[in-house]
């Protein structure tokens, strides 16, 4: 018979009673600090193996009375439902969920809590590296390890094998920066030139701004007469909602010129407008885009493109 481990108790014959008794370590009373002692005595006609049986029932039923959770899958539900939602947001909160069912659960779900060890979380991990980023499998470990410290500031366990796993060392390579070539840049605004966000892309390249900056653009923020553009905003996407934000990833307000290629005396007026209003998004104005009045001519596309050759 396998020898039992240190810690899962014994099963001795006691010769004077003519009978079996099995008693085990049920660990620590939550509430009282004071170590619990479980003993089974064998009933009449009962084997060893039926000692045993209710032995580990028994402490499972204590373990089960005082709410100390018995498997891993326990201890995420609890810190899921009474610690999670004190620090996490709802959406946070469901991808926490979701991440525990697809990854912990599956693997670690039935096994005992004070069963698991630190070689158990590294071999786990190890295997996930396998199919998901380093990124997210970090996340995953970091939600093991947060459930497990909620288990030791409730007493329910001694030791976090989820904080002490290790992720395997990587080699990163740097990355090498990417720009588009003169030609490309050339080719990719002879396609603009014929696409409903040509605009955009327009504007984008051109002036060398980012993705939100573009989009965060008003008339407001160009000045034709000066020659200039005022970058002081940018959109950003906000529970699936499109904001704009009052600052720019930096932080800081910038002025840009625009080039002069991109403006032009329409009628020697003295009249400055942007140079082919169709690709800019602002067709159907005869007179484009003009700045007589400070105000520019209203179109749909306005507020969010405003392009410079």
């Amino acid at each position: 018979m396998k020898r039992r481990a240190k810690g899962e108790g014994s099963l001795y014959f006691d010769q004077e009673r003519r009978r079996w008794v099995g008693q085990a370590d049920a660990g620590v009373n939550p509430r009282t600090g004071l170590r619990r002692r479980v003993k089974v005595t064998a009933r009449t006609g009962e084997s060893k193996a039926d000692v045993a049986r209710r032995l580990a029932r028994s402490i499972a039923e204590l373990d089960g009375s005082s709410g100390t959770p018995i498997t891993v899958g326990d201890l995420m539900e609890q810190w899921l439902t009474r610690a999670a939602p004190k620090r996490k947001s709802e959406k946070s909160l469901l991808t926490d969920r979701r991440l525990v069912e697809i990854h912990i659960l599956p693997r670690f779900g039935w096994v005992r809590v004070a069963a698991l060890t630190v070689e158990d979380v590294e071999a786990w991990l190890d295997a996930l590296l396998e199919d998901l980023a380093r990124t997210t499998v970090a996340k995953i470990k970091g939600q093991f390890a947060m459930a497990f410290d909620f288990g030791i500031r409730r007493r329910h366990v001694s030791w976090n094998p989820a904080r002490l796993a290790e992720l395997p060392p990587t080699i990163e390579t740097p990355r090498e920066g990417r720009a588009l070539t003169g030609p490309e840049s050339r080719a990719l605004l002879n396609v603009a030139d014929h696409h409903r966000v040509g605009a955009w892309v327009t504007t984008t390249l051109t002036m060398g701004l980012r993705p939100g900056e573009t989009s965060g653009l008003t008339w407001e923020s160009i000045d034709l007469d000066g020659g200039v553009m005022v970058i002081h905003q940018a959109m950003a996407w906000v529970k699936e909602v499109p904001t704009l934000k009052a600052s720019t990833k930096t932080g800081r307000v910038r002025t840009l010129d625009i080039p002069p290629s991109a403006l032009e005396d329409s009628d020697g007026t003295g009249r400055v407008r942007l140079k082919s209003a169709s690709l800019w998004g602002i067709a159907g104005h005869s007179d484009g885009a003009t700045s007589s009045s400070s105000q520019p001519a209203e179109h749909p596309s306005a507020h969010r493109t405003c392009v410079a050759q």
